[in-house]
């Protein structure tokens, strides 16, 4: 599977990951509006937040719909269908960490707008965008926009990979000795373990091979591979989607396997799947 991907802007990392898959809609370019919707049972709080975001990011976003009742979210994510959702915390009848649990499926980046810090680490695990304490400054807020961009951005790419043809078939030989002919297609990731290879397999069980990571990067690279850390090689086919957590990029691939990104690679990755 090929995978097209825009050059992204660096911004500060958050340990915040994502684990929802993208909803299936056109390629957002870095110039279209973010549709945003504002939840807070305070409406001086959402007037706030509005009139920060029209007069300050005027040209990167646009407040869809507002409202102070946490019961009416499912309804307003049903007809807006927004890609961010600034989402206050301690609600009556339910909290914001209450209305993420009802919306497994999101297909929208969240963003916490509340005065508490005790909830931080709920909203590590609730996969949310980012976690502002009010007062935020413009600053914060514009950090929030970007993050959900490139997050957006790059999991939507992913999603909407492009198949390659048909499967490259190798012979490998197993440390106990044993030949095999497998498909590149059936290779998750390739990990370094000293100077062999484990290969993650979408069906066989994983195989140790008497070769090194080095020897694989340059056999398989050609065939939609690609190193994303000092240890491991990564089928492109068998990506899912990209995220950040505790200050860490990783990889999702198939089977639900987090494959670390190095910071160092980050940007080669972004470039490659440009590239092709």
């Amino acid at each position: 599977m090929i995978i097209f991907l825009i050059k992204l802007k660096r911004v500060r990392s958050l340990p915040f990951g994502y684990n929802d898959v993208p909803p299936e809609i056109d390629f957002m370019p870095h110039t279209d509006l973010l549709i945003c919707l504002i939840v807070d049972d305070e409406q001086q709080s959402i007037d706030g937040l509005q009139a920060m975001l029209e007069r300050r990011f005027e040209t990167e976003c646009r407040v869809a719909a507002t409202c102070t009742d946490a019961l009416q979210v499912p309804q307003l994510l049903h007809i807006h269908q927004p890609d961010l959702l600034f989402l206050d915390v301690e609600m009556p009848r339910l909290t914001g960490l209450d209305v993420l649990r009802m919306l497994p499926e999101r297909r929208c980046e969240v963003v916490f707008t509340t005065a508490y810090t005790q909830y931080a680490v709920d909203a590590i695990k609730l996969q949310a965008a980012d976690y502002l304490i009010k007062p935020y400054s413009v600053e914060e807020l514009g950090d929030a926009l970007q993050r959900c961009r490139e997050r957006l951005q790059v999991n939507h790419v992913l999603k909407r990979g492009l198949a390659t043809g048909a499967p490259v078939r190798f012979a490998i030989t197993a440390q106990n000795g044993v030949h095999l002919i497998v498909g590149t297609a059936e290779i998750v990731w390739v990990e370094a373990v000293s100077n062999y290879s484990i290969l993650h397999f979408t069906e066989r069980p994983k195989l140790t091979v008497t070769k090194t990571l080095k020897e694989f990067d340059d056999q398989l690279t050609p065939h939609g591979f690609f190193r994303s850390h000092n240890g491991f090689l990564v089928n492109l086919q068998h990506v899912h989607s990209f995220h950040t957590q505790a200050g860490e990029d990783y990889l999702l691939m198939t089977g639900e396997a987090r494959v670390p990104l190095s910071r160092r690679r980050k940007t080669d990755f972004f470039e490659l799947v440009q590239r092709i």
